[in-house]
């Protein structure tokens, strides 16, 4: 069957939409020197459910081209948010962990969104209210320690970084950035660099210039309150340094997921960040790294424990041994023993941050922050930042002689050799990258190493703790034919001339993260002409037992069917009543649906629309509210007579009035909507009306003001 044209004005205005929505709006993009931040970063107002198509933002104009911070340059055609941009959602933060006093500390026992990601594009902008061509996919929490972003992404024809410039993205402060993400409709060449080095999460800090040795007992605290003897630990997916001390604690050795644990005792070193689990198996962990073995030093790890040279744990690395005072031997001399002096050289050194799970490929995470060496001389090394997250979506070849990147950062080194008597900072976990191309990706070398731990700067033989580096991240490509990296970054060293033989003094490696190789998808196809279909009106009214729904469509070119949903509270539980087939009519349609059987309490009622290519969207949310005085009117009410009239929306299947003392005086069955009742003597007074009815049951007062 043909369907009618549409008048020449609409199709016009339909051709203009598709032309902007096209992916290319921006232009293209060529930098030449200097660093440069294309994105810009916002915050929804409040969570994003699954199949939303709109939500709000805490402030729109985070999100115009013209909003200007350090190395920020404006590549949208338009200023403004409009029609057919390209917009990032992605939870970054607010798992749930093991908050334990022990091992266990850290373990992520549910990701609650975090790690969900996908681009939306844009249909509509009203104030800070933003329209979306589709429903999301995923749900987003915002609230408390869970954090959203949502990151406008440049829709550029083609890309050129030239070999003296950067592309990279702002760091993250907490509530935003830390994410480079870019769509080019043809080809993307890097001979210069893309970057998410370092944006991620932040490290650990140590604020106290407190602590003491202890030649006898080690101080073994995972999570700590009070700041002295421990340092703190670095930021992860399960929230930041403000957020630990709400689940107990924000210094000890302890690992809060992907982050690294911060020193305990006296000096000793941070542990690293951590990203992605090596092949995607997040087991074994315990925190204590990769040892390395080189020369004889795996004799001085067996020290620690029989053959735990050979021990190797996923994640990031361990921070180095607490104070020790005096030169003598590490590779026959152990930790913890008293011929050290000092604090004994206890193995309290920051755990290495959690393995996270890739194996869906349906989740990204920022790398983790590394803990903080411990101090109490001005001289310790604070925990260093995690990599940030890199998208690229190229409907074409990724080509070049430059880099792609999202490095933990180097752990944070004792300041001076003079000095320098306090211990290191863990190094960052490696950050996450998604390229996906639908041509060759080729030239460019791709790295999310995980960064070297830091070294103990020293001129003496007293001897503290080095950093141990920061756990590899993950990179997914279309192919795996370029250069790629995940490294567990090294762990730091001493220069203290008291353990020469084993500078490692007790730090470790990060382990490797992961690569995978992921399906071409282009995660954001322009917004089609039909959708969202022009709803001009959706009402629900109560019609007797049922609800009758009525709308109106402007245009029905393209459209298949309605689908209609209800719930019981209109944020989820929604279930499908009915299909309603799409009138092809290219002028105003009518519909409407009886709900013949509505819910014991309140309905609410949305649209999901869907075209012939199966692509849906929904409509706004409408609601009966059904009070009591909705349901049921009692009449005259005070009564001074012995007739009382009750109507009721729905049948009475029962009555009952009692006195003040709980007499029944009336007791009634199936007495249907619309009732004249007559009272048998009562003395003035108060009574309780209860009615039934097969809705809901409704109890409310009655005054009585003569016999």
């Amino acid at each position: 069957m043909l369907k009618p044209a549409l008048p020449l004005t609409c199709l016009i205005l339909l051709l203009s939409l598709s032309a902007r929505a096209q992916k290319g709006k921006d232009g293209a993009g060529n930098y030449t020197s200097g660093v440069k931040i294309l994105n810009r970063y916002t915050t929804p107002f409040a969570s994003i459910h699954a199949g939303d198509t709109k939500f709000s933002v805490t402030n729109i104009a985070d999100l115009f081209g013209s909003t200007s911070f350090t190395n920020s340059v404006n590549p949208f055609h338009s200023d403004s948010v409009q029609y057919g941009d390209l917009l990032l959602l992605i939870q970054v933060q607010g798992a749930d962990i093991d908050t334990s006093d022990t091992g266990a500390y850290g373990t992520v026992t549910a990701l609650n969104n975090t790690g969900n990601y996908e681009l939306v594009q844009v249909f509509s902008v009203s104030g800070n209210q933003i329209k979306l061509c589709y429903g999301t996919v995923n749900s987003y929490t915002q609230s408390g320690r869970s954090r959203t972003q949502v990151i406008r992404v440049p829709r550029l024809t083609t890309l050129i970084v030239n070999p003296t410039a950067t592309v990279k993205g702002e760091s993250w402060g907490g509530v935003t950035g830390g994410i480079v993400c870019i769509e080019t409709q043809g080809a993307l060449t890097v001979n210069g660099a893309v970057s998410a080095d370092t944006l991620g999460f932040r490290g650990g800090t140590d604020i106290i210039l407190t602590s003491n040795p202890n030649l006898t007992a080690s101080v073994n605290f995972y999570r700590r309150q009070l700041k002295d003897s421990s340092a703190g630990k670095g930021e992860s997916i399960a929230g930041d340094s403000t957020d630990y001390g709400g689940l107990g604690g924000a210094d000890g050795r302890g690992a809060p997921a992907n982050g690294g644990g911060g020193g305990n005792g006296h000096n000793a070193g941070g542990g690293g960040g951590s990203n992605a689990a090596f092949n995607n198996a997040v087991a074994p962990y315990n925190g204590s790294g990769i040892k390395d073995t080189s020369g004889s030093w795996v004799t001085a790890w067996n020290r620690e424990k029989p053959n735990f040279g050979l021990d190797s744990s996923l994640g990031g690395g361990r921070g180095g041994y607490s104070y020790g005072a005096i030169d003598t031997n590490a590779l026959t001399e152990g930790p913890g023993l008293a011929v050290w002096l000092g604090d004994a050289r206890h193995n309290v050194g920051g755990w290495g941050g959690h393995p996270l799970d890739y194996s869906s490929n349906n989740v990204l995470f920022m790398g983790g922050g590394g803990g903080s060496g411990e101090g109490n001389n001005g001289q310790w090394g604070v925990g260093s930042r995690g990599g940030g997250i890199v998208i690229l979506l190229c409907n074409g070849n990724v080509s070049g002689t430059g880099s792609i990147s999202a490095r933990g950062q180097v752990g944070h080194s004792t300041p001076s050799l003079v000095y320098g008597n306090d211990a290191a900072g863990g190094g960052g976990g490696g950050g996450a990258i998604n390229i996906l191309a639908s041509g060759t990706i080729s030239g460019v070398s791709i790295h999310a190493d995980g960064g070297k731990g830091g070294n103990q700067t020293i001129n003496s033989v007293e001897s503290e703790g080095p950093g141990g580096g920061g756990g590899g991240g993950y990179i997914g490509l279309t192919t795996n034919s370029v250069t790629q990296s995940v490294n567990g970054g090294a762990n730091g060293i001493t220069t203290s001339f008291a353990v020469t033989e084993f500078t490692a003094n007790g730090a470790t490696k990060g382990a490797p993260g992961t690569t995978a190789s992921i399906p071409f998808i282009d995660y954001a196809p322009a917004c089609s002409s039909s959708l969202p279909i022009l709803l001009t009106s959706f009402s629900a009214v109560t019609i007797g037992e049922m609800i009758s729904l009525k709308w109106t469509t402007a245009n029905g070119i393209n459209f298949d069917h309605f689908v209609i949903e209800r719930s019981n509270n209109g944020n989820d539980n929604w279930t499908s009543l009915s299909e309603v087939r799409g009138s092809e009519y290219a002028g105003s349609n009518h519909y409407t649906f009886d709900d013949k059987t509505p819910l014991r309490g309140n309905d609410y009622y949305r649209l999901m629309m869907v075209d012939i290519d199966g692509q849906f969207n929904y409509s706004d949310i409408v609601t009966i509210i059904n009070t009591d005085e909705q349901l049921v009117r009692i009449y005259p009410n005070p009564v001074e007579g012995n007739q009382l009239h009750i109507d009721s929306k729905y049948p009475v299947t029962g009555l009952q009035i009692t006195n003040s003392v709980g007499q029944i005086v009336v007791s009634k069955r199936d007495l249907g909507n619309n009732i004249t009742l007559s009272l048998p003597p009562m003395a003035p007074g108060f009574f309780q009306v209860k009615i039934i009815t097969n809705r809901k049951t409704i109890t409310t007062k009655l005054v009585k003001t003569s016999y």
